[in-house]
């Protein structure tokens, strides 16, 4: 039987392969930060990352296209929540250049498969991420797709916040969208 407020077990697996293991790297670096736990929300077309971290001050949203991994399968929708000092640990201690694959069962639950595998396509190390039992519901991320991961220098981040609180009153609402593509960034 679901709770309420509770996401259902997933049903489905995954299975990805990336080149980009510095990027992922830096993404949990930040969220460990923020958030206790992560999900990935996977399907057929890829993962999302959608978090609400700072009292839901802050949403944090990432997708990650099944076009732009090295290769991705999944068999159908699912959600697995695990902690990011956890995969922050296991990615921090390798190479810029190697690649990272990542496997999920359904029928083990609650375990995280992670291979590191290096450029002559060795594999170094193999770790498994203990999954916690229960999930908390998902934030339903908004409905423009965002496809790049934001990177702003602290102070330029902070200019951009002072400049919003200072104008506050101009805005309808008191929720601010930042969107970026490789050329501009938007509130």
């Amino acid at each position: 039987m679901e709770q309420p407020g509770v996401a259902p077990k997933p049903l489905h697996d995954f299975d990805f392969i990336t080149a980009n293991a510095g990027a992922l790297r830096a993404l949990m670096y930040a969220m460990r930060d923020l958030r206790k736990s992560v999900r990935f929300i996977f399907d057929t077309t890829g993962i999302q990352i959608s978090e609400q971290a700072c009292c839901d001050s802050l949403c944090i949203f990432a997708n990650f296209r099944a076009d732009r991994f090295n290769k991705y399968t999944a068999t159908g929708p699912g959600v697995i929540s695990f902690q990011p000092e956890q995969l922050y640990a296991v990615l921090s201690n390798h190479r810029q250049s190697d690649k990272i694959r990542m496997h999920f069962d359904h029928k083990r639950e609650r375990e995280l498969d992670i291979s590191i595998i290096h450029e002559d396509e060795s594999i170094d190390q193999d770790y498994t991420l203990q999954l916690p039992v229960a999930l908390s519901s998902v934030f339903e991320a908004p409905s423009t797709e965002v496809d790049y991961l934001l990177a702003v220098d602290p102070g330029v981040l902070t200019n951009i916040l002072n400049c919003v609180i200072a104008h506050q009153d101009d805005f309808p609402r008191k929720s601010f969208t930042l969107l970026c593509d490789p050329n501009k960034l938007m509130i």
